[in-house]
C-alpha cells in the first residue's frame, strides 16, 4: 500500500497548498512539455512514463509545484519530489483539482528531482511551474 510517512508528508502538502495555491508567490520554473511513449518508466508508478526535472530549492522556502494539464490531453497528472539522495519527500495526485500539486517547505538547500508522471498510464501534454512563496 505504500508508507505512511509518504502518506503523511502528501497530506501535509494539501493541508499547506490550500484550494488556492499560494499567494504572493513568484515563478521560479516553468517547463511546457509533454510525456509521450519514448520516456523512461517511472519507478514508482511501473506503468506510466515520467519526465525528471531538477530544480534548485533553498531551505526553509515555502515553494508550490503544480502539473497542469493541457487543453485537450488525456493525461491525468501525478507529480512526486524527491531530494538528492532519491528520497521521496512528497506525492500528489489531485492537490490541484484535477491536476497535481505539491506544496512544501524545502528542508534543505539542494537541487531536488520533480518527476513529472500520470496517476495511469496515459501521455499527453502539461504544463509544470515551481513557485516560491
Amino acid at each position: 500500500m505504500g508508507d505512511p510517512a509518504e502518506g503523511a508528508a502528501q497530506h501535509q502538502t494539501h493541508q499547506a497548498a490550500g484550494s488556492q495555491g499560494l499567494t504572493n508567490a513568484k515563478e521560479i520554473f516553468r517547463a511546457d512539455d509533454q510525456l509521450d511513449a519514448n520516456d523512461p518508466l517511472d519507478r514508482v508508478k511501473t506503468q506510466c512514463r515520467c519526465k525528471v526535472f531538477n530544480v534548485n530549492l533553498t531551505a526553509g522556502t515555502l515553494y508550490q509545484i503544480d502539473m497542469v494539464q493541457a487543453a485537450g490531453s488525456k493525461l491525468d497528472p501525478f507529480l512526486r519530489l524527491e531530494d538528492k539522495d532519491g528520497k521521496q519527500l512528497a506525492a500528489d495526485d489531485d492537490g490541484g483539482f484535477l491536476n497535481a500539486r505539491i506544496t512544501i517547505r524545502a528542508p534543505s538547500t539542494c537541487e531536488y528531482r520533480i518527476i513529472a508522471t500520470s496517476f495511469v498510464p496515459a501521455v499527453g501534454a502539461f504544463s509544470l511551474t515551481v513557485k516560491q512563496e
